[in-house]
């Protein structure tokens, strides 16, 4: 199984090899705190963000790797709803896109993935900064 940074890694290149309905480029990193002022446009960062492993047999264990690809933006004008559906249109676009994805140069598979918050938005971070954010958990296994 890849470590978590190379499999973060992996995941980075296949969004940024990649066209979406809304451009970016997708930045790795351990940390998801994001300053607004230096973040004006659309940011997605691709988080290794956790290892489970469970015991499946007397002798082996099953790894479970957990990344998170969140997406940010605040919106230089007054948050309306067309900026809203185009936002969580490519929340859901990225989350169908890793879902589909093969990770060919890894040999893990996709086993869960799911959104955080209602609607792939988290509302809280809506009403009190005026910005958009979403996180796609997504859980890969060794193949």
């Amino acid at each position: 199984m890849p470590t978590l940074a190379e499999l973060g890694d992996a995941v980075t290149a296949a969004l940024n090899g990649s066209e979406f309905s809304l451009p970016f480029t997708a930045a790795r990193t351990h940390l998801a705190r994001v300053n607004l002022d230096d973040h004006p446009q659309l940011g997605v960062y691709v988080i290794a963000a956790r290892l489970a492993a469970e015991r499946v047999s007397f002798e082996g264990w099953q790894d479970d790797h957990t990344i998170q690809v969140m997406l940010y933006e605040k919106p230089a004008a007054a948050v309306n709803d067309a900026w809203l559906d185009a936002m969580v249109a490519l929340a859901e676009e990225v989350l169908l896109y890793l879902r589909d994805q093969v990770l060919l140069s890894l040999p893990c598979v996709a086993i869960e993935f799911n959104a955080e918050g209602a609607r792939a938005l988290d509302l809280d971070e809506l009403e009190s900064r005026g910005a958009f954010c979403s996180v796609i958990n997504a859980t890969y296994r060794e193949a």
